[in-house]
């Protein structure tokens, strides 16, 4: 592997020039922002400004651009065009393929060769630090402060709420690994790992910033985000609360249940013993209608693959070996909605969501 030598170091205003123009670039464009270019002189030659007797018939000289320790760095001929008082960053040209261009265009180049929505958060906050901006939050117009705080409080506007002593919170998130941290006594059902990207706790630090900010963050989050349950007592749980945010906000008016097939049939009062049949009076649909705020519901059905666990005829036997059947997911869909119809028909907007097929969700 090759290594790059220096050249010597010198006095250098151009270098001190283009260094300022580095770092400011790396305050306007993210891509630049994450490189790491470094500018050097190439030879012993003087510097070319300010102009002396040193520098008299030298109006172009070499220097090495290197980004991110590459092996083999850029050496490019820059001139003061044109050479008059003072130096400023609009006069310094590079000279690509015969022709003079200004070095900010050209250092442009060198940035980061990832798509924009392949930078992780950290990368953002990062270029963010170096944009040396800032602006009054409360002077942005109260739709873009709605915005910023559904997304500050909510992971993609998805709220998992939890209630207790029959308040209402904003709960944990929901993952593989924040699951085992919601109360038991919450849960009907075991809880079953899905193949999706975790969804974060919220983010509450905005809610310590004053009373103002607080109270703008308070509503967009109870009533911009989207409330989801993954467990049917969590649900009622959460609809039978009467003090907290449900007495300020409405709360539920945009609800996504997100139950296994196993849940939705006994939510519903859909019963598999001793032959399939529908139990009316065990229903727990009329939590639904009795949300009069709710203007958009979401049903959304789990992955076959989840398989048995999942499954209404899932049993277990004294010797603990299970049943392992699986049902048809499209007539397990066709089953739940026409069990869910009477508690969901008169609510503005309804989906079918998940493992279902688009003439179902229709």
């Amino acid at each position: 592997k090759f290594s790059f030598s220096n050249g010597p170091k010198q006095d250098d205003p151009f270098i001190r020039l283009i260094g300022s123009i580095i770092r400011e670039l790396r305050g306007v464009n993210i891509a630049f922002s994450l490189s790491s270019v470094k500018v050097m002189s190439s030879t012993s030659a003087p510097p070319i400004w300010p102009p002396s007797s040193y520098s008299e018939g030298h109006d172009v000289k070499f220097y090495t651009f290197q980004n991110n320790g590459e092996e083999f760095p850029s050496t490019v001929p820059v001139a003061v065009i044109p050479r008059v008082y003072p130096l400023t960053a609009d006069k310094i040209h590079v000279r690509i393929k015969g022709e003079w261009k200004p070095i900010k265009d050209w250092l442009l180049g060198f940035d980061d060769d990832r798509c924009h929505w392949a930078y992780p958060i950290a990368d953002f906050r990062r270029w963010w630090g170096r944009t040396g901006k800032t602006f009054r939050f409360m002077d942005l117009p109260i739709e873009i402060q709605m915005m910023i705080c559904e997304n500050l409080t909510s992971s993609g506007g998805e709220m998992y709420p939890l209630s207790t002593a029959a308040r209402m919170f904003m709960g944990i998130g929901y993952s593989a690994k924040n699951r085992y941290r919601i109360p038991y006594w919450l849960l009907s059902h075991d809880l079953m790992d899905e193949d999706r990207a975790p969804v974060w706790p919220p983010h509450l630090n905005i809610l310590f910033v004053c009373k103002a900010i607080t109270e703008v963050a308070l509503q967009a989050s109870w009533e911009g985000t989207r409330k989801c349950f993954v467990d049917p007592l969590i649900f009622v749980t959460v609809a039978d609360t009467r003090a907290g945010p449900i007495l300020k906000y409405n709360c539920l008016s945009t609800v996504r249940l997100d139950f296994t097939n196993k849940a939705y049939f006994e939510f519903f009062g859909l019963k598999v013993e001793p032959l399939f049949h529908r139990d009316q009076s065990s229903s727990l649909g009329h939590y639904i209608s009795g949300l009069t705020n709710l203007r958009d519901l979401q049903l959304r059905f789990r992955s076959p693959d989840d398989g048995y666990n999942s499954s209404p005829w899932k049993r277990i036997s004294l010797w603990g070996d299970a049943d392992s059947y699986t049902c048809c997911q499209r007539t397990m869909v066709d089953w739940i909605m026409t069990a869910a119809f009477p508690y969901v028909k008169h609510i503005a907007k309804v989906r079918i969501v998940g493992a279902v097929k688009d003439q179902e969700g229709k």
